[in-house]
């Protein structure tokens, strides 16, 4: 008669290194938060912020020999800047733009454009539209909002084009009409220093899930254990239940008369 048909559990004999590997798994399951916590406070404290890592851009998502990055290549080093400017510098008044504010705004950019600024690097360009004498005709307003595309240099890096929009958009700031920046550049260095800025709960909401999800699991396992054993049992006596009258009608036979 087998282990099995007897209801017993029949040992299973494995080599010393499968022993060993699985009591290292069961005893690290405790020591896998707090390793994660601490990994956590060390990149916190002594790792770069997202400010700090290298920017990667659309471009690192493209395949390279593309006709349009040609062209754009060779637009920079045509124009001495690229034609599609990533960022932009807005203002608006309400109440309307004196004449003498309109012109402060071209002016101001005139400036840029012929390198007369010497703040800035030289090749930027300023190209202000303003919604001015009917030039837009689906605009429902008039001479009202200004907004200025400034393009610079390649060499120039990301958050240094945002530094100069930021300082020129102080320039040609109104009292009526404050400017903004807006654009790609300034959106995207928004959202980095934004979830920079809470990187720190969203670190801490996620490893109190884990731990979470660790401890209900973990709960689980006796359960799951006492239940297994509890149907195990009721199956080894079911098992050798049949053989009772089958052991009884034997042992009558052999103790028969004969």
């Amino acid at each position: 008669m087998s282990a099995e048909e007897r209801g017993e559990v029949e040992r299973v004999h494995t080599g010393r290194t499968a022993r060993i590997y699985a009591h290292a798994v069961v005893f690290l399951r405790f020591l896998i938060v707090p390793a994660w916590v601490a990994a956590a406070a060390v990149v916190v404290h002594y790792g770069p912020t997202l400010s700090e890592l290298p920017t990667a851009n659309v471009g690192s998502l493209l395949p390279s020999g593309l006709r349009s990055q040609h062209a754009e290549a060779e637009s920079a080093r045509l124009f001495g800047t690229s034609l599609l400017p990533r960022i932009a510098v807005v203002q608006r008044d309400p109440n309307g733009l004196a004449a003498s504010e309109q012109e402060k705004i071209v002016r101001r950019a005139i400036a840029l454009d012929t390198g007369k600024l010497p703040l800035y690097p030289k090749g930027s360009i300023a190209a202000p539209y303003l919604n001015t004498l009917g030039v837009f005709p689906a605009a429902r307003e008039r001479s009202t909002t200004a907004i200025t595309y400034l393009a610079f240099p390649g060499s120039v890096s990301i958050p240094e084009q945002r530094d100069y929009a930021v300082q020129y958009a102080r320039e040609v700031s109104l009292p009526g009409a404050r400017a903004w920046v807006t654009g790609f550049i300034a959106g995207n260095l928004q959202q980095s220093q934004t979830i920079d800025d809470h990187l720190r709960w969203v670190e801490i909401v996620t490893i109190g899930l884990v731990a979470a999800i660790i401890g209900i699991s973990a709960s689980a396992w006796p359960r799951a254990i006492r239940s297994s054993r509890a149907t195990t049992r009721p199956s080894a006596v079911s098992t050798a239940a049949p053989q009772a009258p089958m052991l009884v009608s034997r042992a009558r036979m052999f103790m028969s008369p004969l």
